[in-house]
């Protein structure tokens, strides 16, 4: 006779329960394992099942803004409203857009404008207005007269930022948000200065966004301007066009319990230099920061003392100006070079606005004219940076500027590295003008063990040697002999300095994954990752009995 599930012990019969219905309440779904939607039909088989099921239900949500998801977000707003059981639940949400999509001309055909709830807006608008008006008053929005009459505009105009705020508000639990964030968003920036502002009870509302929130990753967003068709209408337009401003009204850092932070496309503003330090941050992946926030870096990471993991994927640049931009670079990572174990440094192959590969951006001419700028002479000085454990990073970047010792690339590592990757950037003008020993220097790298801990080498090539890619045949011979993993295809090995990760990839398709054409899932990198280290979800088993 068969068992009855019921009987069983409490941990078993959960344990069936999570690997039906794709995973745990806490379990993060937006990392490359995790992502099936927990099928709502398992809350039909009992009551049991459904108090289980229930809150796996809503333990996590995505928006992509598609016109047939519009009434899902009012459903969603509602819920988690009227219902302080079911939002207590909420762990991980997505807003890939904060306003309504504007279909594209890559979206299936047989779209049926039936489906579209765009023109119910405004009944929805009036079907929640008494619920809206409480939730304005619980998170604080209606205290500015002002601010509540632009929120109920731009609801009944179908631009939900306003009810993004107040879902973000009503969520005490939250641990996971992704979101694409417009220039200008008041009701969000209200909802974080609640956030920060603890140690003025009086001032503080019913409701009160982030309080758990460790993990939030943000990119651009852009409304679209008046003239244009469909005005009542907002779509996110592409993170490197509409970048991701911080300003002193964004205080991301001091959020309590904040310890990961993304930011795609981001303009960093000056007067950051008001927040005040976060010893809680140990991750920050920043990827096409605008140029001219390089000088802003600083700034930033002074704000985290205690960071320990950096990604950092670099805009392309004026090739006049890629070693003066190198020195503003380690200047920047100065404040955190005793602390990092983790650093991720990429440039040069970016993707422009439309998602495809943009090569050939730096010309020979302007590399050999900075290259004979004695003035821009330097020092790689990773060699200072003492716990590093991890560094993927280009030839370039890692060479320094006219250096007066040799084995330039060797001699520039950290001694305690454990594991290297080396990016491709530019190799047919490297090996012609800058690094003309390249493949002699890469060699060399693998030869600094057991000086250097190294027990993995990942290289961006293709598996046989070619004439325009990186020159590894030296490096991968005397890696043999030294008894260091080697790897080419980086792609499956690396995060690309946060370009690879899904969340750029949703910025750079102009805010929908659109069935998740543009990666591919890979599961390798915690096979070069140092034990210990956990990046982006993933975590390292790299050691000497690894190998």
């Amino acid at each position: 006779m068969a068992t009855d599930p019921a009987n069983l012990p409490a941990e078993i019969y959960l344990d069936i329960l999570y690997d039906a219905s794709s995973g745990q309440p806490n379990q993060d779904p937006f990392t490359w394992h995790h992502n099936t939607l927990v099928p709502a039909g398992l809350c039909l088989v009992s009551h049991k099942w459904r108090s289980i099921i229930t809150p796996l239900l809503y333990s996590r949500y995505e928006f992509d803004g598609h016109p047939r998801r519009v009434r899902s977000l009012w459903r969603f707003f509602r819920s988690v409203v009227s219902d302080p059981l079911l939002a207590a639940g909420v762990r991980h949400l997505s807003f890939a857009s904060c306003s309504a999509y504007r279909k594209n001309d890559d979206d299936d055909d047989d779209d049926d404008d039936d489906d579209d709830d765009r023109d119910q807006i405004p009944t929805y608008y009036a079907e929640h207005k008494s619920l809206i008006t409480q939730a304005m008053l619980d998170s604080g929005l209606s205290r500015d007269s002002e601010l509540d009459a632009q929120a109920h505009r731009a609801l009944q105009a179908g631009d939900f930022r306003p009810l993004v705020a107040l879902i973000l508000a009503h969520v005490p639990n939250l641990t996971r948000l992704e979101m694409q964030v417009a220039r200008s968003d008041p009701f969000l920036d209200a909802i974080l200065d609640y956030s920060v502002s603890l140690d003025e009870p009086a001032c503080v509302p019913t409701r009160v966004a982030f309080q758990n929130l460790t993990r939030l990753y943000l990119a651009g967003a852009k409304l679209h301007d008046e003239e244009e068709e469909s005005p009542d209408f907002a779509a996110v337009s592409n993170s490197l066009e509409c970048p991701l401003y911080i300003n002193r009204h964004r205080p991301l850092v001091q959020l309590p319990k904040l310890t990961e932070l993304f930011l795609l496309g981001v303009e960093i503003d000056e007067d950051i230099s008001h927040w005040h330090p976060s010893s809680r941050i140990s991750h920050l992946a920043m990827v096409y920061p605008v140029s001219s926030s390089l000088e802003n870096l600083r700034l930033l990471l002074e704000r985290m003392p205690e960071l320990a993991y950096l990604s950092l994927c670099l805009p392309s640049t004026d090739s006049s100006n890629v070693y003066r931009r190198h020195q503003q670079l380690w200047s920047a990572l100065r404040p955190v070079r005793t602390k990092l174990k983790y650093l991720d440094l990429n440039e040069g192959l970016s993707r422009n606005t439309s998602g495809s590969i943009r090569t050939g951006m730096h010309d020979d001419d302007g590399l050999r004219s900075s290259n004979n700028d004695a003035d821009d002479s330097y020092c790689c000085p990773l060699r200072t940076f003492r716990q590093l454990r991890y560094l993927a990073i280009t030839p370039l970047l890692l060479y320094g500027h006219k250096c007066r010792h040799d084995a330039k690339l060797a001699n520039h590592l950290p001694l305690s590295l454990e594991s290297f990757a080396l990016y491709d950037w530019n190799t047919p003008i490297l090996k012609r003008f800058l690094i003309t020993n390249l493949e002699d220097e890469m060699g060399l790298i693998a030869l600094t063990k057991p000086t250097i801990p190294l027990n993995s080498i990942v290289v961006q090539a293709e598996w046989r040697p070619t004439s325009y890619g990186l020159p590894y045949a030296k490096m991968k011979y005397f890696a043999d002999q030294k008894h260091v993993m080697f790897n080419t295809a980086a792609r499956d090995f690396t995060f690309g300095a946060g370009e690879d990760m899904p969340f750029a990839w949703k910025g750079y398709q102009a805010g929908r994954e659109r069935r998740r054409r543009g990666y591919r899932v890979r599961t390798k990198h915690t096979h070069v990752l140092p034990r210990g280290l956990e990046v982006f979800g993933c975590r390292g088993r790299l050691d000497e009995d690894w190998i």
